[in-house]
């Protein structure tokens, strides 16, 4: 019934839905508290504080979601927690765990790592922990940050979802200015086992929980992410630019590639740009496992958001907020499928209390070639924080 309802949003409802979302762009602002773009901030789980000796902290996301030509689902998506040691001021032990789906899909730890700072500037990482290219996964994964319901395709399934490495990582940041600082990320591990596939690929191309962290060759990742941030007093950003590179077969002989920029960008008066592109190289597999999908792949998105925050503070402080996004992919830039997928999408968020996110979701699907298929989605979403 819900994708009936919302079947006419294909045509004309989207005029109606630019116009709406046109007219509250233009609102009067208000203040809005800026995100932290600092290192320190990128390199944490996303949630909770950082200050006491022992932490336990998590969030869930539960799901609605109703797709054009399918039976609409409740999903209750996942469930994180982590726990932090901060054994002294330069050391601390993380370890975080993820329910996804179904109970037979309980990742035991998604990442388990320590870190070390050796100074103002240096700080070095030990474990299996997400790969550091791209924007880092707390803002394109986690339910909590991630302003869409959707996990972007680019992060999903161009760099396989909540892909992890195991290896060692340095990572610091360095004053240029007085209000900007110059980041580095670097790491080498195991890399990706033998899969080229979509979403957590790396994790399911084994057969075992303990293969998908091994490797599969004498090739060590490598794998990077260099940027700088700014901050002013009414606005904060960050440019980032990300490569990696690895042997991913059997064999040591076939290469895999990811070549990126991203852009963050956000004002006091709650407006927020992030845009990111990514860009899949190497050698394929003859014949391809899948035809469809190829090394040699991309992606882009855009996402533009406006927040309003309440007078309230403390326990009595909300917000809403308007959202759009389009996106693009082509898992085989060398064949065209309908697989190859344009996503213009609207969300509106809303959080009456702190650590409560609810969210609604339209996304318009469109097919780049082939057969066109009437795929859109509708989604809801409630997340508690703690």
């Amino acid at each position: 019934m819900i994708s009936k309802v919302f079947a006419f949003t294909k045509q004309g409802g989207r005029i109606q839905t630019g116009l709406i979302v046109a007219l509250s762009f233009v609102m009067a602002p208000a203040w809005a508290d800026l995100d932290d773009y600092s290192i320190a901030s990128d390199k944490g789980v996303g949630y909770g504080a950082d200050h006491t000796f022992l932490e336990w902290h998590g969030y869930l996301n539960f799901e609605f979601d109703s797709k054009q030509g399918t039976h609409s689902n409740f999903d209750m998506h996942e469930f994180y927690l982590s726990a932090q040691a901060n054994i002294s001021n330069t050391l601390s032990v993380t370890a975080e765990f993820e329910y996804e789906h179904a109970p037979e899909k309980l990742i035991l730890p998604i990442q388990a790592y320590l870190d070390n700072k050796i100074n103002d500037h240096v700080s070095w990482r030990a474990g299996i922990f997400f790969v550091p290219i791209g924007i880092p996964r707390t803002d394109t994964l986690r339910g909590n940050k991630n302003r869409m319901i959707r996990q972007v395709a680019l992060t999903h399934d161009i760099m396989f979802e909540n892909w992890a490495l195991v290896g060692v990582e340095a990572y610091g940041e360095f004053d240029i200015g007085s209000n900007a600082k110059f980041h580095w990320d670097v790491a080498t591990g195991n890399g990706s086992p033998d899969s080229i596939g979509t979403g957590d690929s790396w994790f399911n191309s084994k057969d075992s929980l303990q293969d998908h962290s091994e490797d599969n060759n004498d090739n060590k990742a490598i794998m990077g992410r260099f940027g700088v941030s700014f901050t002013g007093s009414s606005y904060a950003a960050d440019v980032g630019f990300s490569y990696s590179d690895q042997k991913y077969d059997d064999d040591d002989l076939l290469t895999m590639t990811h070549t990126g920029v991203d852009v963050r960008w956000q004002n006091d008066a709650g407006y927020r740009v992030q845009a990111e592109w990514m860009d899949r190289g190497g050698d394929d597999r003859d014949p391809l496992d899948n035809p469809a999908i190829s090394v040699d792949a991309s992606s882009w998105y855009v996402q533009v958001s406006k927040r309003w925050h309440s007078a309230k503070t403390g326990a009595d402080a909300s917000w809403y907020e308007v959202v759009l996004q389009m996106d693009e992919i082509d898992l085989n830039e060398a064949t065209d499928t309908n697989g190859d997928k344009t996503v213009s999408a609207i969300a509106f968020n809303y959080s009456p209390q702190p650590f409560l996110i609810l969210k609604a979701e339209y996304d318009f699907v469109t097919e780049n070639a082939g057969a066109d298929v009437d795929n859109d989605v509708f989604w809801l979403s409630a997340i508690a924080e703690f």
